[in-house]
């Protein structure tokens, strides 16, 4: 399997022998139009999904279905504090080569911190220039220590983009977001 395309979710699908289709990450944070490097190869993941994930009790199974194409369902864990799921099929029809029977949708990178780099202050607006960086999810640290992939996933990792946001105070004294664009 390998990446197949990224949505605007915090997830994207994979699956076996095919490549990227759309390039993107969108998530609980604020990016936008991130950029991601080239298909990731999974080896063996079916055998490994099986025993390893789908028997996990970090893994909560939400739901498991079985039909005439074969088992899907949805776990979700939580990493750090943020609860995650995945979305995951097997399919048991014998004209779909062996590698192209498990598809996931599932949060291989996660946000891990922001950094502040700018912030500037008058009456009533403000601008907050800062970073956002990515590391792997707890299902991606996982497959990457199962040896699931074939190239080197870190280097696939969405790269630390700059953003700014623009705020303005509202009469409680607060302040509030107008917008935020990447850089």
């Amino acid at each position: 399997m390998r990446v197949d395309k990224r949505k605007a979710s915090s997830c994207f699908q994979v699956l076996a022998r095919q490549g990227f289709d759309e390039r993107g990450l969108a998530h609980a944070g604020f990016a936008h139009e991130i950029d991601m490097g080239e298909a990731v190869f999974l080896l063996d993941a079916e055998a490994w999904f099986d025993k390893s994930v789908l028997n996990d009790p970090e893994f909560y199974q939400d739901n498991e279905i079985s039909d005439s194409t074969g088992k899907h369902g949805t776990l979700s864990y939580t990493d750090d504090g943020q609860v995650l799921r995945v979305n995951w099929s097997e399919f048991a029809l014998t004209n779909v080569d062996t590698r192209d029977r498990l598809t996931l949708q599932a949060c291989i990178y996660v946000p891990d911190h922001i950094t502040l780099l700018d912030t500037a202050f008058d009456g009533a607006h403000g601008r907050v220039k800062f970073q956002e960086t990515f590391r792997l999810s707890i299902l991606g640290k996982k497959m990457k220590k199962a040896g699931l992939f074939e190239t080197n996933i870190d280097a696939a990792m969405p790269a630390n983009y700059e953003y700014l946001a623009e705020l303005q105070k509202m009469a409680s004294g607060g302040w509030s977001v107008r917008s935020v664009r990447l850089l």
